[in-house]
């Protein structure tokens, strides 16, 4: 019993912290930086242009990369978003714009 209950946790812990991640993403603007497997020159959730779902990105409502990581980088917290292109599986940074 124990060990379902952790297991419960576990993934309620997983998947408010993906939720939380994908709501940051959304309330953020992210400008293009480094890798071949961008799929714009700026990220903004504000417009009908992106969506995110689950842990993928949408772009005119076709799925278009797969979110890998979301960190923070430095001590000045800058953060990036990093994701892998569903068209040829290269990788992409985003930088948050504040």
């Amino acid at each position: 019993m124990l060990k379902f209950f952790l297991f419960l946790v576990c993934i309620t812990t997983i998947s408010c912290n993906h939720n939380t991640d994908n709501n940051y993403i959304r309330t953020h603007q992210w400008k293009y930086g480094e890798g071949d497997g961008s799929i714009g020159d700026w990220l903004s959730f504000e417009g009908n242009t992106y969506k995110i779902m689950d842990d993928t990105l949408f772009m005119h409502d076709t799925a278009r990369a797969i979110i890998i990581s979301l960190d923070t980088k430095d001590y000045y917290h800058d953060v990036e978003l990093k994701i892998k292109s569903l068209k040829d599986g290269e990788t992409a940074i985003y930088h948050e714009k504040k």
